[in-house]
């Protein structure tokens, strides 16, 4: 104990003299015991230019993926045994495997030592038959709806039923698979882990390739490993630096997230960890690690650091001026002086210089001119002149505001701020216009566009920014049947229209469509005339097109690869300086051009202003390596990530601020999604407490929630919380909430009882898009939940106008439909 007890001691005080920044309250991780040698068997030699090679390494840095030689042989077949085997490893269920007590004559068919019992556990757990495993030819390739049922059913994802079963109902070849596998299959769809091969088909018979299925345990490892216990970080690294002992070969790691707080990672001789560099394709250790790298960290139940994927990211410069500080998040907003708009995360390291001399966060203030360096996705430095004239947010008398246009005129604009509160400024003819970054003018601004105004001193606009647009565009697909550039028109057929995260085939046979004054033509990334366009006839395209004079003309056209894929997703990465970018849940590496068409809110945007969070539905051809190329990007939204929606099963009050929640279920994505036992939240004194039965509904405060904890463990709970904490808190004892439906709208009147919505629009799990109802929707208030500004209260914290995002439910057997959770947006 006291040798242990020098050793936490030892290693505190090095932190502090390796990295002088609250070492003390970081979290520190640890290499593995034999990564180091296991490195020569984990950089297969025939995966560098293979386009799944990211999900090869880190499974096979999690010992999911073997292999007996040098090569791993990705685009072989894989065997029904090694699938099954590489399911279970991930599972977390090879240690039961290994346990069963298997006979030498059960092992005569198998290949590798465990494959018998591999193959014993799946009978065991009724995946398979005593006869299916018998009989079964295990050495054949698996096919593509065996893997997707053996990661279901040995993972334990729950299959899904009626209308949820929709994402296998979608195929063209769904008849082909299985009937009692459908449930199974229909959850690995719809979480994304395994997607079609080719557009509207899967191929469930098909057999596997390796790569194929480390793509997809890949995925499906996104979503396992966070219920075992792994977790999985990212940010920047800040600082590489040896023991600084003569007897110490360790080396520090300390790694920045986004959110300004660092954790730690130890590696040395005898516990190092696997690095797998995705810029370069390189594999080693902890050594390929440097100042700058955008890191990715998988770290184990054991706090032992499993995998680490590094992006090699070169500095950049942003010049422009601050919008917006908040020096507790450490977030920053600029404009740069092309005109575009970033949300940048200030690294804790970052330095701070104002007219030469240093400076702190609290020093910066909206208005400033300012040059930033950002390393990955933080600022590593701000330089900037903090000139006499600099006060109260202005420079040179100039400020920054934003607001919805609701008039203008040709000498005033007229917008509303956040709150509705109007604000009418003055139009010179020295006032510049900008949509997405892109000179405009004028007449390009339409009523509901939300603006950023730069105004002076005098209430003059210097410049109108549009960041979001009230425009109406359509997005197709079609084949280039006739283009007669002569007269500006282009005849297409086989058209599909982009609606709602798809492509809905027209019912026209053919349309042509005329060329917008200005219209931008594309084949890969080069301009085309309408002459040069007609050398494309017979292939397809997609196309942009906007109502000009009652017209329907293109303002935008790119032809169309040989390749297509719809990756729908949130995006979890965006680099702006290499014109790439990630998706949840998706191995390849989105790559766009100047050719790419992206839109936002029905006008066309700069792709480079998509932001990580958004939701998006990406039109895209494979290239030659790992990566996609982008065609066409959607951005659907941004996904709430402020606020959970929970619901599940109250285990325990653990304390006077926490409780341990059952069967956890949040909405993700507008469905509910298993998370997983034994999670702890947080409450405190301004945490919403009700407690409803079947005769009332009251008001608990904290202290009386925490006194009456064993008489309320084991009911079923309804909460909203901001990140761990919970904002509010329904526990329902004696009363079931059914028929849930989530809806978005906006509140029209209030009541002592219920409220009324308009513009309700509902979401369709079968369709899984947006329905709009014809009329108003009135619920009822009773068990409410309501989250508005960052407070939990009741239905009294609503008001007209209010737009919220609502999930409704029946309550026993009544007609009335109450609302149960209420965020207002």
């Amino acid at each position: 104990m006291k040798r242990l007890l020098i050793s936490w001691i030892t290693l505190i005080l090095m932190l502090f003299l390796v990295f002088p920044l609250k070492a003390e309250a970081a979290d520190v991780y640890y290499g593995r015991l034999g990564a180091g040698t296991d490195i020569s068997h984990l950089s297969f030699a025939d995966v560098a230019s293979h386009w799944a090679r990211s999900s090869i390494y880190r499974l096979a840095a999690l010992g999911v993926l073997r292999s007996s030689g040098p090569d791993f042989r990705p685009e072989a077949y894989a065997t029904k045994e090694e699938a099954l085997g590489m399911v279970v490893r991930l599972a977390g269920k090879e240690g039961e495997a290994q346990k069963l007590a298997v006979g030498p004559g059960e092992m005569a068919s198998y290949r590798t030592p465990w494959g018998a019992n591999y193959t014993r556990l799946a009978q065991n757990m009724g995946i398979v038959t005593p006869a299916e495993r018998a009989s079964a030819n295990w050495q054949a390739p698996a096919t593509r709806e065996e893997v997707a049922y053996w990661i279901a059913r040995m993972s334990g994802l729950a299959p899904v039923y009626d209308s949820e079963q929709h994402p296998v109902y979608s195929f063209q070849d769904w008849a082909r698979f299985s009937s009692e596998r459908i449930p199974y299959c229909a959850t690995v769809v719809k979480l994304g882990i395994m997607s079609g091969r080719d557009a509207g088909m899967f191929y469930p018979q098909a057999s596997i390739r390796r790569g194929e299925l480390a793509a997809a345990l890949d995925k499906a490892s996104r979503i396992i490993l966070a219920g075992q216990g792994y977790k999985e970080l990212s940010g920047t690294v800040v600082r590489v630096s040896s023991g600084g002992q003569a007897d110490s070969a360790d080396t520090y790691v300390q790694v920045a997230q986004n959110d300004g707080l660092s954790f730690y990672v130890i590696a040395g001789s005898d516990k190092e960890v696997f690095v797998y560099d995705r810029t370069s394709g390189k594999t080693g250790l902890s050594g390929l690690l440097t100042s700058g790298d955008q890191v990715s960290v998988l770290v184990t139940p054991q706090n032992l650091v499993a995998y680490i994927e590094k992006r090699q990211v070169a500095e950049a410069s942003v010049s422009g001026y601050l919008d917006y500080v908040d020096s507790v998040k450490r977030i920053v907003r600029a404009t740069a002086s092309d005109g575009k708009s970033y949300e940048l995360a200030v690294s804790p390291l970052c330095k701070i210089s104002l007219s030469g001399y240093p400076a702190r966060m609290n020093d910066l203030v909206p208005g400033q001119p300012v040059v930033m360096l950002v390393s990955g996705s933080q600022v590593s430095e701000i330089r900037g002149d903090l000139p006499d004239s600099l006060t109260s947010g202005e420079v040179n008398g100039t400020r920054v505001v934003y607001g919805t246009l609701f008039t203008k005129t040709a000498g005033e604009i007229s917008i509303r701020d956040e709150n509705g509160n109007p604000y009418t400024y003055s139009l010179t003819s020295e006032t510049d216009y900008y949509v997405g970054g892109v000179v405009s003018t004028y007449y390009s601004l339409k009523t509901g566009d939300y603006l950023k105004l730069t105004v002076d001193s005098q209430g003059n606009v210097i410049r109108v920014d549009v960041r979001k647009d009230a425009g109406d565009l359509a997005v197709y697909r079609g084949y280039l049947d006739e283009v007669k550039a002569a007269f500006s028109t282009v005849r297409f057929t086989d058209i599909y229209r982009y609606e709602n995260g798809d492509l809905v085939k027209e019912t026209s046979a053919a349309k042509t469509l005329k060329l917008a004054s200005g219209a931008e033509l594309f084949a890969s990334s080069n301009r085309l005339s309408a002459a040069q366009l007609e050398a494309y006839r017979g292939r397809y395209a997609f196309v942009v097109t906007s109502i000009e004079g009652g017209e329907e003309r293109i303002v935008r056209l790119v032809v169309r690869g040989d390749s297509e894929r719809r990756i729908n997703g949130k995006v979890e990465e965006l680099d702006a300086y290499r014109d790439c970018m990630t998706v949840k849940y998706e191995p390849a590496l989105i790559q766009y051009d100047q050719s790419t068409i992206a839109v936002e809110d029905n006008r066309l945007v700069d792709p480079d202003m998509v932001q990580a969070g958004d939701m998006v539905t990406v039109l895209a051809e494979r290239k030659d390596n790992s990566s996609v190329l982008a065609r066409v990007i959607v951005i659907e939204g941004t996904e709430e990530a402020r606020y959970t929606i929970g619901k599940g099963v109250l285990d325990e009050v653990l304390s006077r601020s926490s409780i341990q929640i059952d069967s956890l279920d949040c909405l993700e994505n507008n469905e509910w999604d298993y998370v997983g036992s034994n999670r702890e939240y947080y409450y405190d004194a301004l945490t919403y407490i009700v407690l409803a039965t079947s005769s009332s509904v009251r008001e608990l405060n904290a202290e009386e929630f925490y006194n009456l904890d064993e008489d309320l463990e084991e009911d079923d709970i309804l909460f909203i919380a901001e990140g761990d904490r919970i904002l509010a808190l329904l526990v329902a004892d004696g009363i079931e909430f059914s028929n849930e439906i989530i809806t978005k709208g906006a509140v029209t009147s209030l009541d002592s009882g219920s409220i009324t919505i308009g513009s309700v629009t509902n979401w369709s799990g079968f369709t899984e898009k947006w329905v709009a109802q014809s009329d108003n929707l009135t619920v009822k208030t009773k068990y409410a939940l309501v989250v508005k500004k960052g407070q939990g209260g009741s239905a009294s914290k609503l008001a007209t106008k209010d737009a919220v995002y609502l999930l409704r439910a029946s309550v026993g057997g009544e007609r009335d439909v109450y609302a149960a959770a209420i965020l207002v947006e």
